[in-house]
């Protein structure tokens, strides 16, 4: 059977707790009827929480001198270091990120114990069910919180179990009534004779995206457009050329600061900041009814998601944090 946990915390804070958390749930029973019930939670305070997730963030990132296997030339460094020593300095970083990275799970699935205990009763879960969850993290007052939430790794919450076929996602969308609409809105929509996939490869420093271009080239019945670093006239042109299905984009990207928009660097020379598309977007998804999905396979993406949340594209997948190259590619191999 399948099911969906729409989990939204309001008014609240990691620091004050949230009094009253709504959880909506939607199920499709053998007859393909739509069926919906409503209850409610609380989150207590989890004022360690940020400073875990901080902690465990630097962590990772400091990774990134490894990425390549040599040292940046502008490292300051007043000795040579041989192969041995980067080695053993390496497996050490990797062994304190992954530390760090229990004490943040551990941590989240202390918070969320209640909430927890409380599906499992309800839910009455049975193998073979298909749960998908979304965290709607738009309402809350916090920035600090609304900032952190959809950057925790809900996917290691062990409310997922190996009985189950389930996964988590994030909305930022300023809308709850996603549920029971989304279902009837995918139902409506014609099956198209072949995917078309927009494919939009950036700028290349440092990169290999030419290896997502031949992953992508091997899907069975998909019809592929490849843009190879492409000036802004040219993305906006394709962009309403024709229907797609998918976008897709692979290069360098970047959130703000204040993670409300996000960087799409589409070659050497030009960057194209996510809002000035969101328009040209919806037009192309009015146009030509609707973009099943978007895919940026690319660094640091919560601010892409942020901006196209409200448009109409059934589903956003995203990179929170910085990636590796080659972790990108098994990702993107995988997923097709």
């Amino acid at each position: 059977m399948k099911k969906q946990v729409i989990i939204s915390p309001n008014h609240g804070s990691f620091q004050q707790g949230f009094g009253q958390v709504n959880i909506n749930i939607y199920w499709i029973n053998e007859n393909n009827q739509i069926h919906s019930h409503q209850e409610f939670c609380h989150f207590p305070q989890a004022l360690e929480l940020p400073n875990y997730y901080e902690n465990w963030r630097q962590k990772y990132q400091a990774l990134d001198k490894y990425q390549r296997g040599i040292i940046n030339e502008d490292d300051e460094t007043d000795e040579f270091i041989s192969e041995a020593e980067l080695m053993a300095e390496y497996i050490r970083d990797i062994s304190e990120c992954n530390k760090a990275f229990e004490y943040l799970r551990t941590r989240l699935n202390y918070w969320l114990n209640p909430v927890r205990q409380q599906l499992e009763k309800t839910l009455n879960i049975q193998p073979g069910d298909e749960i998908n969850v979304v965290i709607h993290t738009e309402n809350i007052s916090s920035e600090l919180t609304k900032q952190i939430l959809p950057k925790l790794p809900w996917h290691w919450w062990d409310f997922f179990s190996e009985n189950c076929f389930a996964d988590v996602a994030v909305s930022f969308s300023n809308s709850e009534k996603f549920g029971s609409i989304y279902s009837e809105k995918m139902s409506a929509l014609p099956r198209p004779k072949r995917v078309k996939i927009l494919c939009i490869l950036g700028d290349t420093t440092g990169i290999d995206v030419e290896a997502d271009r031949r992953l992508l080239r091997e899907i069975s019945g998909a019809y592929c457009v490849f843009l190879r670093q492409p000036t802004r006239l040219e993305f906006f042109e394709f962009m309403t050329k024709e229907r797609w299905d998918i976008l897709f984009f692979s290069g360098h990207s970047e959130t703000d600061k204040d993670s409300n928009t996000g960087l799409l660097y589409l070659n050497a020379e030009e960057t194209l900041d996510i809002q000035e598309i969101r328009e040209i977007i919806q037009a192309a998804i009015n146009q030509y009814q609707g973009m099943k999905l978007a895919i940026f396979n690319s660094c640091d993406g919560l601010g892409l998601a942020r901006q196209l949340a409200d448009l109409d594209i059934a589903q956003i997948i995203v990179w929170r944090e910085p990636v590796p190259d080659k972790i990108a590619q098994e990702f993107l191999k995988s997923f097709l």
